[in-house]
């Protein structure tokens, strides 16, 4: 991703009035892959 685009991501991602969805899956590598986002309108309390 080049400096222009992660601003954008950033940009869109940084927003106070909502919180994003994002589906992902343990890689078994140290990490996760997110498979998809959406715009979510309320908060979510995960435990």
């Amino acid at each position: 991703m080049n400096e222009t685009d992660a601003a954008e991501t950033r940009a869109v991602l940084r927003n106070d009035v909502r919180f994003w969805k994002f589906v992902c899956s343990n890689t078994n590598t140290g990490h996760f892959e997110a498979s998809g986002s959406e715009p979510a309108f309320m908060q979510t309390k995960i435990d």
